[in-house]
């Protein structure tokens, strides 16, 4: 249920998130670049006072990742170049 919970926050607030990233570590993995921190800003509308998030990511090989997000721990993301 959670992650279905974050799926629909994350496609439903797409437009209007803004990212930023503070890096914690590198990976060799092809995704690499989406490890760290990640404060979310899930405003409704750019007008609207932010209303921010903290993800974080963390590999745990090539394609799969855990993290959590609104205080949520996940575990087996996985990662698609299709």
């Amino acid at each position: 249920m959670k992650k279905q919970l974050i799926l629909f926050i994350l496609c439903a607030c797409l437009p209007h998130v803004s990212f930023s990233q503070t890096p914690q570590s590198s990976s060799p993995t092809a995704a690499s670049g989406l490890e760290g921190s990640w404060i979310i800003d899930l405003r409704p509308t750019p007008e609207s006072e932010p209303y921010l998030q903290e993800l974080t990511i963390r590999f745990t090989d090539a394609t799969r990742f855990s993290g959590s997000f609104y205080d949520s721990a996940f575990a087996n993301g996985e990662t698609n170049s299709q």
